[in-house]
């Protein structure tokens, strides 16, 4: 049932994205036309910080992901696993997805090798995990926060808040939404507001 609401919904999303593209150009005229200049910069900031939050984040992911490779293929080097580089990729692909991650691969691979007996490879490979994972844990807040423009700390504590509200996910939502509303506060957006308040604070 669950496979078929989703087989539905992908249909209907195609559709829907076909018909909206059909009636582009009506949309944006009556877009010119009916919507105030005031809320048509609002939604260009919105836009354009949004994609580049995306874009940010994706390029620290792209930039940790190489990273992520480098170190596989030397440990998987070391270990004499034929096609070292072809598994380095394909575990540091894995890797840019915060449900999985490196040990998604690795563990399972040095339990097997320990149940056939190879129990070198299998601490090689549990070494190349524990590398990974403690330099990805010191690069990714340093890296995503040089690439989207903010501190080190500041990627820290957004996504500690992210992991605690929405696991994995919300660790993702954070970051993006996080960077969003600083974007916005180095744009000027808030200012009026933060200015009433202390003009009103003052007063109280």
């Amino acid at each position: 049932k669950g496979i078929t609401n989703g087989l539905i919904g992908v249909v209907v999303m195609f559709f829907s994205s076909y018909m909206f593209l059909l009636d582009r150009e009506k949309f944006f005229k009556r877009y010119e036309k009916f919507v105030p200049d005031v809320v048509k910069h609002k939604i260009d900031i919105f836009l354009h910080n949004t994609l580049g939050v995306l874009g940010s984040y994706c390029l620290a992911q792209i930039k940790i992901m190489f990273i992520m490779m480098g170190i596989l293929w030397a440990g998987f080097a070391v270990a004499g696993i034929h096609y070292a580089f072809i598994f380095a990729v394909l575990v540091g692909i894995v890797d840019i997805f915060p449900i999985l991650g490196t040990g998604t691969v690795i563990i399972p691979w040095a339990i097997f090798k320990v149940i056939t007996g190879d129990v070198k490879t299998a601490v090689i490979l549990l070494i190349i995990y524990a590398i990974c994972l403690v330099l990805k844990q010191i690069l990714q807040p340093k890296m995503m926060g040089d690439s989207m423009g903010i501190s080190a700390l500041t990627t820290i504590l957004l996504i500690y808040i992210g992991l605690k509200f929405g696991g994995l996910s919300g660790m993702l939502l954070a970051l993006i939404f996080g960077m969003f509303l600083i974007n916005l506060y180095r744009l000027g957006v808030f200012d009026r507001k933060i200015a009433f308040f202390k003009k009103n604070g003052l007063k109280c």
